[in-house]
């Protein structure tokens, strides 16, 4: 599943192609079955996907190595599941999201995202944002391994943004306006009114945004409708799910809540938690971690399988919410834009330290002692004996050239763990930057528990274990 796949489209199925609602099927989970995206998670990337037009594959989202699924002949890039197997537009979009090749200066994908919090607060300094831009994606096999090559821009320009933008929701009016800082070189936005804050969006409400175009997306006009607020019928349920992901021995909860069977949005369960358990001063530590992201059917009830018992994280930091969002896709050529709407109610959880003396497993190569890396040569990345779990072990290394701007992340799926070495072939290793005080940081991630949930909900559960060397001189 591409980086995108989550966030462009919370598109997952809850309901057939033909409109009817799937039941649950039973029995017990299948772990062997799902993986996790690359160290999507823990990597300094900022949330911007950017690469050299040299190395392009057109950016086209057509089954890279991480894809794992059948692209459709009957996928049109049109925003719908066309082939009614789950996923919107595989195969027909490009990496932003947007129809087609990219574009010699790349690709943008904005998001405007108007959810609310169970007490109907919005975060006006993040309703907007440039989520992505691209300029191609490529792939890479290397001795033991394929990778995926990603370049990020780390700066923007002051007429990169989608102009003015009105949400106009029945008789409240919130006007956001590009600004730019300098000192950043980042382009946010704010409201007009400081008041804008108290803007409430009631349920089954059409939401029109309005913008008056950028340098890359011109102006448009869309709406997207409110959905329903979630209504547990217990307050203390999403306690519940926290509670047992952070403890070994408890059986799994049941969460109800009110069922609204017109609701065309998507419900998506979302818990995370992580704890460091490993620290030598700033550059080298590791951490313990788990995931549950799952798009749950809108059916008014979800038991966590018992294939999750056992598989909590004691001691780790936790949040959790239930998400109910609409969700649209607006393509402007090789460029996109994302508008959501959506109610979400929350709950978090102290904790996120557990030091040990060792970590999980080490990094022995950078030397976590000297940090230093020759890179005229092929760079071996090394690691001792892992711990006991399903994988795979996933190998990111990002590294940042400031006075280009750019950040580069190199994500590599490899092939075999008990080699305990992966090495990038020189001319990958070239592109990494010499000079003082540039970041550079390299990841290993290794997978000991995976679960996923039974069909026809999506998702899974993950425990893993990162280890980060920062080896930035």
């Amino acid at each position: 599943m591409n980086r995108l796949a989550w966030f462009v489209g919370l598109w997952f199925l809850t309901n057939g192609c033909d409109g009817t609602v799937r039941d649950r099927e039973p029995g017990t989970v299948d772990g062997g079955q799902a993986r996790l995206d690359a160290a999507r998670y823990d990597t300094n990337v900022d949330g911007r996907v950017l690469l050299d037009a040299d190395v392009i594959d057109a950016g086209l989202d057509s089954g890279g190595p991480d894809q794992g699924r059948t692209v459709s002949a009957e996928n049109l890039c049109d925003g719908l599941d066309d082939d009614s197997d789950g996923f919107v537009d595989e195969g027909a979009t490009n990496a932003c999201g947007g129809c087609g090749g990219l574009p010699p200066g790349g690709c943008q994908l904005w998001s405007i995202n108007l959810t609310q919090t169970a007490d109907k607060n919005l975060n006006t300094g993040r309703l907007v944002g440039l989520a992505a831009r691209i300029v191609g994606v490529s792939f890479v096999e290397v001795p033991n391994g394929t990778c995926r090559l990603t370049r990020l821009t780390l700066t923007e320009s002051a007429d990169e943004n989608l102009g003015v933008i009105s949400v106009i929701n029945q008789d409240q009016t919130l006007v956001l306006r590009p600004n730019f800082d300098p000192n950043s070189e980042r382009v946010f936005y704010a409201p007009d009114d400081e008041m804008a804050v108290t803007i409430e969006f009631e349920a089954d409400s059409d939401i029109q945004v309005n913008a008056t175009g950028g340098q890359r997306i011109p102006a448009f006009e869309d709406e997207v409708t409110m959905p329903h607020a979630i209504q547990l019928e217990s307050d203390e349920s999403l306690d519940a799910i926290a509670d047992f992901m952070t403890n070994t021995e408890m059986e799994p909860p049941t969460i109800r809540w009110q069922r609204r069977d017109t609701s065309d949005s998507r419900l998506r369960l979302y818990v995370g938690g992580s704890k460091v358990v490993f620290r030598r001063v700033a550059f080298y530590q590791a951490i313990e971690h788990l995931v549950l992201d799952a798009a749950v059917v809108d059916d008014g009830e979800l038991t966590l399988p018992q294939g999750v018992s056992g598989q909590g994280l004691e001691g780790s930091s936790l949040w959790v919410y239930l998400l109910r969002q609409m969700n649209r896709r607006l393509t402007f050529g090789p460029h996109a834009v994302l508008l959501s709407a959506g109610q979400r109610i929350e709950t978090r959880k102290a904790g996120g330290t557990d030091l040990r003396e060792r970590p999980p497993f080490q990094i022995v190569s950078p030397n976590p002692n000297t940090r230093e890396v020759d890179t005229s040569q092929p760079l071996p990345i090394r690691w001792t004996e892992l711990p006991d779990g399903p994988g795979p072990l996933q190998m990111s290394l990002s590294y940042r050239d400031t006075e280009l701007g750019q950040q580069t992340l190199v994500e590599c799926d490899v092939i075999d763990p008990s080699l305990g070495e992966f090495i990038l072939p020189e001319e990958m290793a070239a592109d990494i930057p010499t000079e003082p005080g540039q970041f550079r940081q390299v990841t290993l991630r290794w997978i000991t528990a995976e679960q996923a949930l039974p069909a026809p909900d999506q998702g899974r559960l993950s425990k893993a274990v990162s280890v980060f060397l920062n080896f930035t001189q």
